[in-house]
């Protein structure tokens, strides 16, 4: 996907450092916009870094002129392609080094890691590649791995590991309901309490106190007969 799929043109002024333009060479990231004015009409220029080979290079254009933005597709797409292609451009070197340089070889172990690919699909194609079983993904092991160890001669192998994020936790819908009963529960045990202090509140007498009594008064066992003596609280009326 380039400039024949993108959609996505901007005015060369509206783009700013750290977005993508597209163009028939690939995806390029926008390092840094300079504008200057030449003349009567004013130029942008920006600097941008290839997403993959090349070298940086400038974009100048007067104000006003459309360019491809791309989109998130080809910047993932060409970002993926750049880290294989380093990768593969380091592996041919090393593997050309051995042979032409005549590198001592001993019983070794040579370790790639392809780091924390983004999905769980990512990791079982390394896996298939491999010949390697995913293990992991449990509660617990709950990150999912694949790591296998290639002979390659004699004693010597090839050790790869890969591994994914873990998958998300799901609450089973038995421990929601009984959270939920649990508090349920709690809330009906207030009740009482908050309609008392309700209650209170309505009869206080605000001159005397304006907050809810706390006189042990208003928490005895049985009626009382004698008006609080903090706050003036009346006893109930007998029918």
């Amino acid at each position: 996907m380039t400039q024949q799929e993108s959609t996505n043109r901007r005015p060369i002024e509206t783009l700013t450092a750290g977005e993508h333009v597209s163009d028939s060479q690939g995806v390029h990231e926008i390092v840094h916009v300079l504008g200057m004015q030449d003349g009567g009409a004013r130029e942008i220029t920006l600097t941008l870094r290839p997403l993959g080979a090349g070298k940086p290079w400038l974009m100048r254009h007067p104000e006003g002129t459309p360019v491809w933005a791309a989109t998130p597709e080809e910047v993932r797409e060409y970002a993926d392609q750049g880290r294989r292609l380093a990768v593969a451009e380091q592996l041919y070197k090393l593997a050309d080094d051995i042979v032409k340089q005549r590198l001592p070889l001993p019983n070794y172990t040579l370790f790639f890691s392809a780091g924390v690919v983004e999905s769980r699909g990512d990791l079982d194609r390394w896996a298939a590649y491999v010949g390697g079983e995913v293990r992991g993904g449990t509660p617990g092991d709950p990150i999912p791995a694949v790591t296998v160890d290639r002979p390659v001669a004699g004693r010597l192998s090839l050790n790869m590991h890969a591994q994914c994020q873990p998958e998300p936790i799901v609450v089973e819908p038995s421990v929601g309901a009984e959270l939920a009963a649990k508090v349920q529960a709690e809330v009906d045990a207030l009740r009482p309490k908050v309609r008392k202090l309700v209650k209170q509140a309505e009869n206080a007498d605000p001159v005397v106190n304006e907050a809810l009594c706390a006189d042990p008064w208003h928490e005895q066992p049985t009626e009382p007969t004698e008006p609080c003596p903090a706050c003036n609280d009346q006893p109930p009326s007998k029918a």
